[in-house]
């Protein structure tokens, strides 16, 4: 998959590289299901989209999620 995309290793692998059917039909490109944020932007607070309050609920000790 990777060679077909024109890729030599996974770490090149980003979300436009993948291609989501929404229901009514559309193909659209995983950059747009999932926007990229600056780095560090989880952890230092900036980020205030969707992915925000996913990052509030995780916690380092457990893979269940708070709340």
């Amino acid at each position: 998959m990777l060679g077909a995309a024109g890729l030599s290793h996974p770490r090149e692998l980003t979300p436009r590289h993948l291609q989501f059917r929404r229901e009514d039909g559309k193909v659209i490109h995983g950059d747009e299901v999932y926007p990229p944020i600056a780095e560090g932007a989880l952890a230092d607070g900036r980020e205030r989209g969707p992915l925000a309050g996913e990052w509030a609920r995780a916690q380092a000790a457990s893979f269940a999620p708070l709340g």
